[in-house]
C-alpha cells in the first residue's frame, strides 16, 4: 500500500490496454522527475439491494491486486525509482480526486469510450480535468517511450484559461526533455483587436520570465487564428505534449464546451491540463475541512 505525497506521480489504472500505456508513461515522468510511482485502482461497490455471495469483497480485492501486480510485472523498472499500488473501493473519479490533493501528477489512458459507456459508467477525464488540484496528463494508447522527446512542448494560451501554470509546466517538461516550448497563442474568432493585443503582451511578458529562469529552453511564440481548439488538435501532431489550463470561467458548463475537453476527444498526443493556482487552493482547503471530492 502506497501513500501519496507532493513527490508522487500517481497513475490510475485498469484492466485496458490504455491503462498500461499510462503506467509505462507515468514511469517515465516519476524517473526524469525523481519521483515515487504511484499505481491506484477502484474497484466497484456492489448494489446494496443485491444479495451477494459472503467471499464477494474478498474476491474483488483480490482481483484489483492482481490487476496492479500484473501491470507492475509488465514495467521495465528502474532501481531508482520506488514503485508502490493503492486499492480502494470507490469510484475511480474519487480516488484520483483525492489523489490529486497531495500528488505532484496524475496520469490516466485516453479511452475513447461509446455515449453508453459514459452513460453506464462514467468518464473518468473530463470530472478529473475539471477538478483536480493537481495537473493531470492524459495519454493516448498509441504513445510509445522516446518515440516523440525531441518534438517540442505546445502549451496553448488560447484566452479561455490563465496559462501561468500551464506555461510554468510545459518548461519543466521542456527542460527534462532538452527540447523546446511552442507558447501556440490561439485566440477564438471574434475576438477584439485589444483583446488580442492585451493577450500578447501578457504572454509575451510570462515568456520573457521563464526565458530568464530556464535559459537553455528555447521559447517560440506562435499565433493562429481560427478555432483554437482545431488549431491545438493540429499541433498535437507534431508535440511530445501538449499543456493546457482549465477554464478560468465559473459559468455551468464552461468544461463541457471548453478548449481544453475538445482537445482531449482529437489530441495526437499526451495531454496535460494542469489547474488554476486558486483551483488548487480551493480543493486543497475543501479536503481539509472534511468535504467530499464528488464530480459535478
Amino acid at each position: 500500500m502506497g501513500s501519496m505525497t507532493k513527490n508522487t506521480v500517481v497513475v490510475g489504472v485498469d484492466a485496458s490496454v490504455e491503462a498500461l500505456v499510462a503506467a509505462r508513461y507515468g514511469l517515465r515522468q516519476a524517473q526524469a522527475r525523481g519521483c515515487e510511482l504511484l499505481l491506484v485502482h477502484a474497484y466497484p461497490i456492489p448494489p446494496m439491494n443485491t444479495p451477494l455471495p459472503g467471499d464477494t469483497f474478498t474476491c474483488l480485492q483480490e482481483a484489483g491486486q492482481a490487476l496492479l501486480d500484473n501491470v507492475v510485472s509488465q514495467l521495465d523498472i528502474p532501481r531508482t525509482v520506488p514503485v508502490a499500488t493503492m486499492l480502494e473501493q470507490t469510484a475511480p473519479v474519487i480516488l484520483l480526486q483525492r489523489a490529486a490533493e497531495s500528488a505532484h501528477m496524475i496520469v490516466i489512458g485516453q479511452h475513447h469510450s461509446s455515449w453508453l459507456e459514459r452513460l453506464m459508467v462514467g468518464s473518468v477525464a473530463s470530472p478529473l480535468c475539471c477538478k483536480a488540484a493537481c495537473p493531470v496528463v492524459i495519454v493516448p494508447r498509441r504513445w510509445q517511450p522516446g518515440a516523440t522527446d525531441q518534438q517540442p512542448v505546445v502549451v496553448a494560451t488560447d484566452g479561455e484559461a490563465a496559462p501561468e501554470a500551464a506555461l510554468q509546466l510545459a518548461c519543466e517538461q521542456a527542460t527534462l526533455l532538452h527540447t523546446s516550448v511552442i507558447a501556440l497563442h490561439a485566440m477564438p474568432v471574434g475576438a477584439s483587436p485589444a483583446e488580442v493585443t492585451a493577450h500578447e503582451q501578457h504572454i509575451a511578458k510570462l515568456v520573457a520570465g521563464c526565458t530568464v529562469a530556464r535559459p537553455q529552453t528555447p521559447i517560440t511564440v506562435r499565433t493562429v487564428h481560427g478555432d483554437p481548439a482545431a488549431a491545438i488538435s493540429e499541433a498535437s501532431r507534431s508535440a511530445s505534449l501538449v499543456v493546457l489550463g482549465t477554464p478560468h470561467t465559473r459559468r455551468i458548463g464552461s468544461w463541457s464546451r471548453s478548449v481544453a475537453r475538445l482537445v482531449l476527444k482529437h489530441a495526437e498526443c499526451p495531454i496535460a491540463v494542469v489547474p488554476r493556482r486558486e483551483q488548487i487552493k480551493k480543493v486543497i482547503t475543501h479536503a481539509a475541512e472534511g468535504g467530499e471530492l464528488l464530480p459535478s
